[in-house]
């Protein structure tokens, strides 16, 4: 059995370095084995996740353990699982084998659950908000799972747990030159299988498939083919809740976490303080699970983790700006201001994929996707300026609590108005005293409060939130009509401040001077952009003001450079 062999290179008498007693496999994936073991030194029950097969003596498998190793550590949250040591014992013709040992859990797998059936909404709710509670925690650290998946994701007494940080990224990683896309299929965001940098935003995509899985039983995209799995991910509107009884706002959430630009998507944080009021003891099993790598399954299959050759599309890598990076938009889709234009990162932003080998439930794909090609505009169906109705309103509790600026023109107002950030010596940015139309947000159709509805985050402390309040705040000036802000304008700034989001995480993640200085220039870029659409037109001069003393308090309150 490969599991022994495993023990039989670190332990030859079932004693890891003197201390680590085995007391059985919990659990073997495709590269990796978990087992039940004994601190002798304190006395405590532990997991081991110890590299099996070929993989022991594969340098980049071992390098994959230390990164969850190191991951695991710099996160204490009661929603991650807790690594208790890393260690590398000796193993055969003068190798090291490393051992990661983290906390014996007693549950099942959430993937497990749903096999099941689906979830109780509310039930369903509070194990995606605990979920957030751990993404929140892991992206404040400047790490991204990358894999997001029911099947990481373990049901226990005590509430949920993150599992399986083997893929994530962190400040170190670098872009894959094979440009491989990794991660959960029916989980992964479009950008993810495009092999471009995964985003906290990529987590939170993965979070809105989880949601729909756990509240229907099945994910969004449920396509057995890898390649049209793919296709979906990159081109379908995201299917329908169609659940009877859901509050209020958790629709549009959904939707939003689906949405095909990074952009659009609510933070970690933001599901967090929403989904808050059902956060609450998700009870799993009763029998100890393998808490460190998923639990035993098929190598393969959509639901599982893979290790898969990027999707290309036409244009993809070259473009810097919306025009160059997708074919023009149909007339009716040019017209919508809640069409959202397909994410294509700009030039000169690199990946943090990392070059990685496939783990646990993790394979490679024989032969290439094949190459879908991408609609120009993608017409996410939501429009977060209205939060849906329905549901019992007396049977639970309402989704109105701040949420984020994820709706479209809510926050949108005159330029004078105190709700619009201050430029950057503290003042007002004032409207032109031209004739151009006052610029105000359109008025919901649905008087119930938006969970999204807030004012600008502050930009010191939530720069991407800053930026993605922003771009809310240009569908609002576009749905407002060509005379406040032409919608081949907007969709350019929107791509822009797409690209600079992007920047933002990953100078965030690798802390450095030439990361943050890039940033400040993509940031004058768009304000030249912005004067540029005031000039020929494009924008009115008030929006024109507005738009440039948003970026420049943003601008003022990045990082020094030093």
């Amino acid at each position: 059995m490969r599991s022994d062999t495993a023990a039989r290179v670190v332990a030859p008498d079932g004693l890891i370095v003197g201390r680590y007693r085995l007391l059985g496999p919990l659990g073997a994936g495709a590269s990796a084995t978990v087992w039940a073991a004994v601190d002798e030194t304190l006395g405590r029950q532990v997991a081991l996740k110890l590299l099996s097969g070929p993989t022991a003596f594969d340098d980049a498998d071992r390098d994959q353990l230390r990164t969850e190793a190191r991951a695991l550590a710099s996160l204490a949250h009661p929603r991650i699982i807790v690594v208790f040591d890393y260690l590398e014992a000796p193993g055969l013709d003068r190798s090291v084998q490393p051992v990661l040992v983290t906390e014996l859990l007693e549950g099942r797998d959430l993937a497990a659950r749903l096999e099941e059936g689906p979830l109780p909404w509310p039930t369903a709710l509070g194990v995606c908000g605990q979920l957030a509670e751990a993404l929140a925690a892991a992206h404040a650290a400047g790490i991204v799972h990358r894999d997001v998946a029911p099947a990481n994701v373990m049901l226990t007494v005590g509430g949920v747990k993150l599992l399986d940080f083997g893929i994530a990224q962190g400040p170190a990683d670098r872009r894959d030159p094979d440009a491989m896309a990794v991660g959960t299929p029916v989980t992964m965001a479009p950008e993810q299988l495009r092999g471009h940098p995964a985003l906290p935003a990529s987590d939170m995509y993965a979070l809105g498939c989880t949601l729909y899985w756990c509240l229907t039983g099945r994910p969004p995209f449920p396509n057995k083919d890898v390649a049209g799995l793919g296709a979906a991910h990159l081109r379908k509107a995201p299917p329908p809740l169609g659940i009877n009884g859901l509050p209020v706002g958790v629709e549009s959430f959904y939707l939003a976490c689906l949405a095909k630009n990074p952009a659009a998507r609510p933070t970690a944080q933001q599901a967090a303080g929403l989904l808050a009021p059902y956060t609450r003891t998700i009870s799993g099993g009763s029998a100890p699970q393998a808490a460190a790598a998923p639990a035993p399954g098929p190598a393969g299959g959509e639901d599982a983790t893979q290790l898969l050759p990027a999707v290309t599309d036409p244009g993809d890598g070259a473009a810097v700006g919306f025009a160059a990076a997708v074919p023009a938009a149909d007339d009716a889709a040019a017209d919508d201001p809640t069409a959202i234009t397909q994410f294509v990162p700009g030039h000169g932003v690199t990946s943090h994929a990392g070059r990685r080998r496939p783990t646990d439930r993790r394979k490679v794909l024989p032969g290439v996707l094949v190459v879908v090609a991408l609609a120009a505009v993608i017409a996410v169906l939501v429009g977060l300026a209205h939060a849906i109705g329905g549901g019992d309103g007396a049977a639970a509790p309402s989704l109105s609590g701040s949420a984020g600026a994820s709706q479209a023109a809510s926050n949108a107002s005159t330029p004078a108005d105190s709700a619009t950030p201050t430029g950057t010596d503290g003042a007002t940015p004032s409207a032109s005293a031209s004739a151009s139309p006052t610029v105000s947000a359109p008025t919901p159709a649905n008087s119930k409060a938006n969970p999204f509805a807030q004012a600008f985050p502050d930009p010191a402390t939530d720069p991407s939130g800053y930026l993605q309040a922003l771009s809310q705040q240009v569908r609002g000036f576009v749905a407002q009509g060509p005379r406040t802000l032409q919608s081949g304008a907007g969709q350019d700034l929107l791509n822009g401040i797409g690209t600079v989001q992007n920047s933002v995480a990953s100078a965030q993640q690798s802390r450095g001077r030439k990361q943050w200085r890039t940033v400040q220039s993509q940031i004058a870029n768009l304000e030249q952009l912005v004067s540029n659409d005031a000039a020929a037109g494009a924008a009115s001069q008030a929006v024109a003001n507005a738009l440039t003393g948003e970026l420049q308090q943003l601008a003022a309150n990045l990082p020094t450079l030093g």
